[in-house]
């Protein structure tokens, strides 16, 4: 994995002070203290400084994305969202030796394409390679799935010496991902990060695994039909809204 180059700061905080900063505030979220110090709330207006800094190169990435998109052919909306600092908050907390300034998702778009549209997503990922996008990472999760059943690809981009993160999916596999996000909010678990009870987790991967297919123009074997109305019928407490 190539290292991430030092973040500049328009009001000339190094790397190591960022880091700091993201320890600090990581430290004072998982005492789950009630009183805010003169260093922490020093740490905080720090993150939100920084932060801030991804407005300008998410907006650049955008920008070229809807081109790409565009050039596709294909009417799709690219989303852009900062990642809410809470959120910043609580990634930092559960990867412990993660550092502020090498998060990579600070700042991310998303593009959701038409069902079954990948051939769309391999021509935006094409043309950002011909237009010679700084590619920091890339993570296809469609050719290799995690074990949650996640599938998308992600691609991470270095603009204006900050990293932005893009999301390329199809409108099954985004339906997916949200209903994981509704079902997490509803029952309280990081179903997304493999936490949660196992009947749900494993109706989940198999429903990604059952839509993947069908999205590739591939028959539901019988067999996968029988173990997934068993799945379905055991995560039935938890999908059902109370």
């Amino acid at each position: 994995m190539p290292s991430n180059p030092a973040p500049y700061s328009s009001w000339g905080g190094s790397r190591g002070e960022i880091d700091a900063a993201g320890r600090c505030i990581r430290d004072y979220w998982a005492a789950d203290a009630q009183e805010l110090t003169d260093k922490v709330m020093a740490a905080f207006d720090l993150a939100w400084k920084y932060r801030a800094e991804f407005q300008t190169p998410l907006t650049s990435v955008v920008m070229g994305l809807r081109s790409f998109v565009k050039s596709e052919g294909v009417p799709v909306v690219v989303a852009q969202r900062l990642k809410r600092m809470p959120t910043i908050l609580d990634k930092l907390s559960r990867h412990t030796a993660m550092q502020l300034s090498r998060m990579q998702d600070i700042g991310g778009c998303r593009a959701v394409f038409p069902h079954g549209g990948f051939a769309y997503i391999d021509g935006v990922r094409h043309r950002m390679k011909r237009q010679n996008w700084d590619v920091v990472e890339e993570y296809d999760y469609i050719a290799n799935p995690k074990t949650s059943g996640y599938r998308g690809v992600h691609v991470v981009v270095l603009r204006t010496n900050r990293l932005i993160e893009i999301q390329l999916r199809t409108e099954a596999q985004h339906r997916w991902a949200e209903t994981v996000e509704q079902l997490g909010s509803r029952t309280g678990h990081n179903l997304k990060d493999g936490q949660g009870p196992k009947e749900l987790l494993q109706y989940l991967e198999r429903a990604a695994y059952g839509t993947s297919l069908q999205e590739s123009g591939q028959p539901l074997p019988g067999d996968f039909l029988t173990e997934f109305a068993g799945l379905t019928q055991r995560a039935q407490p938890f999908l059902v809204r109370r």
